[in-house]
């Protein structure tokens, strides 16, 4: 029997909830739903580690959103098919901006707002993006950007946006003046508030129904380009439909929907909401749901989380094992209630056993793993909530997935027989944005993940390794092709190769072998080099000197050896 069907999990009856949401076609309906149901419970919250908060429920979700999709569509002109970037860590600002751009037609794109300006621009450009959102902090990035791309208008926010009048500008005066953390912005912009208030002069004058922006847009039209890494090292903006996404969102929703209450769950976002994997979870789990997303704009130190946990009976922790970890050695958190958890998720990268085991000790919860990719919106397979979980495994498929373990021909794998994972289903992507779908690895309607995998006679998968050389740190995708190309640029390297190292608290960790001319390049001006033009997760945490690197008989380096060695070591 094909394994692409074999063992699928046992998927629970429709709820009425799930019934009627089934009937959403585009990611803005779901507001709609959201708003039949949950219209005045609290939608986002955010908390600040000074313990300042703020937040909004549905209703005004969806006011707010509908304003900032008429200033898009009415004042800067913004048609069908144009794309806005958002570049915003964990804030209030973000759903608002986000729906927003849906419900006006467009395509929005994620920029992880820690990206050095040749990230930014390589982004903005290939995306095409004629507008963007961005966070205070980090917009004078823009200044040496702008000109190099097709960015026509610029909107400005600040993290304490919709904060009380009296705390925003105590704490915006902090940060600008004493911190010094608010640079100024040389280039022309609107302030998010003025669009909001534009819109909604607009939208009352005009009599504009913002459903009418929707009118001719399908299911299967792109909603988002989602950004991830590259084999060539350049990131790739993966095509997201409506569908994919919405689908995700559903399927998602029923697996955990017996695990909480009809009561308001609070969410504890710590992940980055421009990450798929947080993203699909806020913009459509959770509008399913009902529930309230606690935003943690800046989680380091973990101290910072505190306050939430304080303010807030969190009861839904959606995590990594880089944030678990990091959790069960904060005294803080070993102290506090875990009772109030109904729901402890894991995805992005591996959880290690270890982690698994201690926090089932300390918080009597199990970690549900799951497995997806950004170009699966990160939902492929998932351990059920209710049932046998096996440490280790990463579940059966989700919803209308199926998977197959392949060989390097194409053919099925036996079961217990490691081979490739290759999927479909309403959640795998289009495509990569300009690029060749088969060259991508998408054959036939098969997503092939790169990932090799094996199925228990219980129907569990099981990562074991990767085929590709991609590195992955913190759940964050980094392709040695960026870093060994930033590096390669430095007078007197010869040689560079990068890799991925065992690492117990970000899975792995990035290893740098380099050979130069003599002694000429040292690690300080290599680090340099690397912190002006890479994120910090891209960084090089160990930089190996040697004097010849392991080569093919054409000269082309061998990662697999180096590789091969480490593993050894370790």
């Amino acid at each position: 029997m094909s394994n692409a069907n074999q063992n699928k999990a046992v998927k629970p009856e429709d709820s009425e909830r799930i019934k009627a949401a089934r009937k959403v076609q585009l990611i803005p309906e779901i507001m709609d739903f959201a708003m039949k149901r949950y219209a005045d419970r609290p939608a986002f919250s955010m908390v600040l580690p000074n313990g300042a908060s703020a937040g909004f429920d549905f209703s005004r979700l969806d006011e707010l959103s509908n304003n900032f999709a008429v200033y898009l569509r009415e004042e800067l002109k913004l048609q069908k098919g144009d794309v806005v970037a958002v570049m915003a860590p964990n804030c209030l600002t973000y759903p608002i901006a986000l729906f927003g751009i849906l419900k006006a037609g467009l395509i929005a794109t994620n920029i992880n707002p820690l990206y050095t300006e040749p990230e930014m621009q390589h982004q903005i450009s290939d995306s095409k993006a004629k507008a963007i959102v961005i966070i205070d902090m980090f917009s004078d990035r823009l200044d040496n950007v702008i000109a190099n791309t097709d960015l026509k208008h610029v909107v400005k926010f600040s993290i304490v946006e919709f904060f009380p009048t009296l705390k925003k500008l105590i704490i915006g005066a902090v940060l600008k003046y004493v911190k010094r953390q608010v640079p100024d912005l040389k280039a022309a912009h609107v302030h998010f508030s003025e669009t909001l208030a534009k819109g909604k002069q607009l939208m009352e004058s005009k009599s504009i129904d913002v459903k009418s922006y929707l009118a001719d847009t399908k299911t299967d039209d792109v909603a988002i380009y989602q950004y991830t890494g590259g084999t060539t090292g350049r990131s790739k903006g993966a095509m997201l439909t409506h569908k994919n996404i919405v689908t995700g969102g559903i399927a998602l929703s029923q697996h955990i929907e017996s695990r909480l209450d009809e009561a308001v769950e609070n969410v504890l976002m710590v992940l980055p909401m421009y990450h798929i994997y947080a993203f699909i979870l806020a913009a459509t789990n959770t509008p399913f749901s009902g529930n309230n997303v606690v935003l943690i704009p800046n989680p380091r130190p973990l101290v910072n989380i505190k306050p939430a946990f304080e303010q807030f009976n969190i009861s839904v922790l959606p995590g990594i094992n880089t944030l678990y970890t990091g959790l069960l050695s904060e005294q803080w958190f070993l102290d506090l209630d875990h009772s109030k958890f109904k729901l402890c998720s894991a995805g992005g990268a591996a959880t290690l056993a270890a982690t698994a085991i201690k926090w089932k000790e300390v918080t009597g919860h199990d970690i549900i793993e799951g497995y997806g990719l950004t170009e699966t919106c990160a939902i492929t397979t998932v351990n059920p909530v209710n049932g046998t979980r096996k440490i280790g495994s990463i579940g059966k498929p989700i919803g209308d997935v199926e998977i197959k373990l392949v060989d390097d021909d194409g053919n099925e794998v036996a079961q217990g027989e490691a081979g490739e994972l290759i999927c479909r289903g309403s959640n795998v992507m289009l495509g990569y944005l300009d690029k060749n779908v088969e060259a991508d690895g998408l054959k036939d309607g098969w997503l092939y993940t790169g990932d090799v995998a094996v199925q228990d006679e219980e129907g569990y998968y099981a990562i074991v390794d990767r085929k590709k050389d991609m590195i992955l740190v913190s759940g964050f995708n980094v392709y040695p092709n960026e870093i060994e190309g930033v590096i390669s640029k430095i007078n007197g390297i010869l040689d560079v190769a990068a890799i991925g190292v065992p690492d117990d608290k970000t899975g792995e960790a990035i290893k740098v072998f380099i050979s130069c001319v003599g002694d000429s390049v040292s690690e300080e001006i290599i680090m340099e080099e690397c912190r002006k033009c890479l994120t910090n997760y891209k960084l090089p945490d160990t930089i190996e000197f040697r004097e010849e690197l392991p080569k093919t008989p054409v000269g082309k380096v061998l990662r697999k050896v180096l590789r091969d060695e480490e593993m050894a070591k370790a």
